[in-house]
């Protein structure tokens, strides 16, 4: 019989999944790669369901081949296998952050411009407040 005591414990765990805990453990790796064995040990699970999972991230374009090899325990050569910090959802979060900051910039840009601070509806009152600190030119 499982305690109430148990059940709490258990619900009150945060969860993470197994590939964003082998995501996490590439991720520790950085530029010098690890292989499945490796974060295997790291993550307490086994090496053939940490390929799985690294398989997995790799269709979604979060992790790849480094191009290097090291020798595994066993003497057979293992892929070093990195984050791919070039991957379509990080290019897509820092075009969206550079437009933003690229529009923000120029919104400011056009208000110490013009002077226009007063009468520009598009900024909330804190904006115009920081924007207000701004050494004028």
């Amino acid at each position: 019989m499982v305690q109430h005591t148990s059940i709490k414990a258990y619900h009150s765990t945060p969860r993470t999944t197994q590939r964003q805990r082998v995501f996490e453990a590439f991720l520790s790796f950085g530029v010098e790669g690890a292989t499945d064995e490796q974060v295997s040990r790291i993550v307490r699970i086994p090496a053939s369901r940490v390929a799985g999972r690294r398989g997995e991230l790799c269709e979604r374009g979060r992790i790849r081949d480094s191009g290097r090899v090291t020798e595994n325990p066993s003497g057979q050569e293992a892929i070093l296998w990195m984050v791919n910090h070039d991957s379509d959802y990080d290019c897509r979060r820092i075009t969206k952050v550079r437009r933003e900051r690229n529009e923000l910039l120029a919104l400011v840009t056009d208000i110490v411009d013009n002077n226009a601070l007063a009468n520009h509806a598009a900024l909330d009152n804190r904006a115009r407040q920081a924007i207000l600190n701004i050494p004028m030119k």
